[in-house]
């Protein structure tokens, strides 16, 4: 969680038929506050850094594991960069090692952060500590975090309480992958009629139709499949072509459209 500490330049104006509440504020310094949330106990664990960067995050992986002794922990993560395994290296595999490789560690879908309890939290501190105050310099950011943490620990800490089962957002997904299921089959029909599918595979990933052909970088290896060209669903209808460059990164072109206007202009 990352917050700006800002000083008010002038009070409040409050809002009024016609217009919003104003303010005007001077930017004093930005801190990034690390949470960790007992689930079973609403207890929190806290830590404001100057930047959330890898080692930032590992050092605050370890004074948890210096805190919470348990022989197997549950930790729920977003998809921060940060925060996984990346090309450059197994980063969480090898802090995990070190710590005995008690940790289990579980990631929210994308754009699924919400799902995680931490969030709940930290919109408490957003509403009850952050949200119209005037702070002169970061440290009074900072001091006022730490004192709200000291407070709930000490006197509000609480488990949460799930209300939503998810039943609607499963059945959501399931839709919308019956969607994609059939389109991936739309698709599959309408490059075969263009004779565009020797060696092309396609394959649904989340919103997406992602075609590919098998390719070996070794002679005598086994083939893995490339993707090479996209189709993200804009609407129930209507597509958008997106090309992957020999970098591996995916670049949009000015094409959308429907499904078979997409495969003509894959044709030509």
């Amino acid at each position: 969680m990352r917050r700006r500490a800002c000083k008010r330049c002038r009070a409040l104006q409050p809002a009024r038929q016609g217009r919003e509440a104003r303010f005007e504020y001077k930017r004093n310094g930005t801190r990034c506050l690390f949470g960790c949330f007992n689930i079973a106990t609403g207890q929190v664990l806290g830590r404001c850094a100057t930047s959330r960067k890898r080692p930032d995050f590992l050092s605050f992986l370890d004074w948890v594991a210096s805190v919470d002794r348990q022989r197997r922990v549950h930790v729920v993560l977003d998809n921060l960069n940060t925060h996984k395994n990346t090309h450059q290296g197994r980063f969480i595999t090898d802090w995990n090692r070190r710590h005995g490789s008690r940790f289990v560690f579980h990631y929210t879908p994308t754009h699924g952060s919400w799902l995680n309890q931490i969030e709940l939290w930290f919109g408490i501190v957003s509403r009850r500590v952050l949200r119209h105050t005037s702070f002169r310099t970061a440290d009074e950011l900072v001091s006022a975090i730490e004192s709200f943490i000291e407070t709930w620990n000490g006197e509000e800490a609480h488990p949460c309480r799930w209300t939503y089962d998810g039943k609607p957002l499963v059945r959501s997904v399931s839709a919308m992958k019956a969607k994609m299921d059939t389109a991936r089959m739309t698709l599959g029909r309408l490059l075969k009629q263009s004779d565009l599918t020797s060696g092309m595979n396609v394959r649904v990933h989340g919103d997406h139709l992602l075609m590919g052909r098998d390719e070996m970088d070794t002679p005598g290896e086994k083939s893995e499949t490339v993707d090479r060209v996209r189709l993200t669903r804009l609407t129930a209808t209507q597509y958008g072509l997106s090309v992957r460059r020999h970098t591996g990164r995916w670049e949009r072109t000015p094409f959308s459209g429907s499904m078979p206007e997409m495969v003509e202009v894959m044709r030509t």
